[in-house]
């Protein structure tokens, strides 16, 4: 018996940032992920497993001594992705960003302690 495929959703964010070490803008885009919150969105999505897969491209804008953050990721959304979409796109997003930032520190702590 064949099982229909999940939904999934590909989006594309970009982000002016300003230019610094990668710890730097990282923290930058933690606290871009915390200002987009969907509380209502949050009910519907409580205990879902985010099921994505996601990069980060970063471009530095000589002209502006600023950067160019451009995120794109591919997840899997419930049968109506009209309702939670947005925010499981700031869910995984905020997940990204998490781990990314702990793969910095953690990179940077080995650095140390060499």
């Amino acid at each position: 018996m064949p099982t229909e495929a999940m939904p999934t959703m590909c989006c594309r964010r970009e982000f002016d940032v300003p230019y610094g070490e990668l710890p730097t803008v990282i923290e930058r885009l933690v606290k871009l992920s915390e200002q987009a919150r969907h509380p209502a969105a949050a009910q519907a999505c409580d205990g879902m497993v985010l099921d994505y897969t996601a990069a980060i491209e970063l471009f530095d804008v000589v002209e502006t001594g600023r950067l160019l953050v451009i995120w794109t990721a591919t997840f899997v959304v419930p049968e109506d992705p009209t309702e939670v979409g947005e925010f499981l796109r700031d869910a995984v997003f905020r997940d990204f960003v998490d781990d990314l930032r702990r793969q910095v520190r953690r990179d940077a702590g080995l650095e140390r302690a060499s």
